[in-house]
Parts: structure tokens; sequence; C-alpha cells
């Protein structure tokens, strides 16, 4: 085990100090401004997507399934 010179210990001090001061940067903020707008976004995807696989996954007993999953894979990738 070796000891860390003086030199090495105040090179990390700044590292400490960002890694600190991160969460109150422009950055993060603007990164969590992104997700809190697409929220609404991803919460009616995933509403459409479910809705379409369970309707789908329910007609699947007759032929009618067969063309609305493929009709809601299509949309589901747009």
């Amino acid at each position: 085990m070796t000891m860390a010179t003086a030199s090495e210990r105040r090179a990390g001090a700044p590292r400490v100090l960002l890694a600190l001061r991160a969460p109150f940067s422009g950055r993060t903020w603007r990164a969590f401004l992104y997700l809190l707008t697409n929220l609404p976004v991803a919460v009616a995807l995933f509403a459409y997507a479910t809705t379409l696989c369970a309707l789908s996954a329910g007609l699947l007993v007759t032929v009618a399934g067969i063309p609305v999953f493929a009709a809601g894979l299509a949309g589901a990738r747009g």
C-alpha cells in the first residue's frame, strides 16, 4: 500500500468540488427540463403500445388480430 503525496491529494480536491457542484449546474437543469417535457409523450406512447398489444392479442383468435398487430407495430415504429 502506498501513501499519496501532498500534490496527489490536492489534485483530487477539485474533483470533489466539481462533483458537489454538478447537481446545480446549468447542464443538469437543461437535461432535467428535457426529460420533464418528454414525459407526457412517453406516457402517451406507452399507453398506445400497450393498448394495441392487448387488442391484437385478444383478436389473434380471429384472423382480424394479425392486421391490427401489424398496424400497431408500424404505428409504434413511427
